[in-house]
């Protein structure tokens, strides 16, 4: 639980210093996600993709064009493989596609402005 709360103090310190650059004029966004989830049963702490649960993961989301929302689920089931092309759409960048990749987060896509303001500097 010690390194939990570690990670929750780097995070709350980051969070602090981008809303002091936002103060200062300059523009950032901040996304946090894990290699995987939890998952369950024997094997979970491993980097495997077959223990059941392990690609369910979270993102966390600050920035410029992200509505301070508080959680956002999602109406089917989403995965690791929706973030890259999710944060490509809100980027406005040239998407990758592949049997990899799922579909963006169109949950998470509403809530922001996907490819205006938020993609320039």
């Amino acid at each position: 639980m010690s390194a939990l709360a570690q990670y929750d103090e780097w995070l709350r310190a980051l969070d602090q210093r981008l809303r002091e650059l936002e103060a200062e004029g300059h523009r950032s966004a901040l996304l946090v996600t894990t290699d995987h989830g939890r998952g369950g049963g024997e094997g979970w702490s491993e980097h495997r993709w077959n223990v059941p649960g392990s690609e369910r993961v979270w993102l966390f989301a600050r920035g410029p064009g992200i509505a301070a929302t508080g959680p956002v689920g999602t109406s089917e089931k989403t995965t690791l493989a929706s973030v890259r092309p999710t944060v490509e759409e809100w980027l406005a960048l040239e998407p990758v596609r592949g049997p990899l990749f799922g579909p963006p987060l169109t949950e998470i896509l509403d809530r922001l402005q996907v490819g205006s303001e938020s993609s320039s500097d």
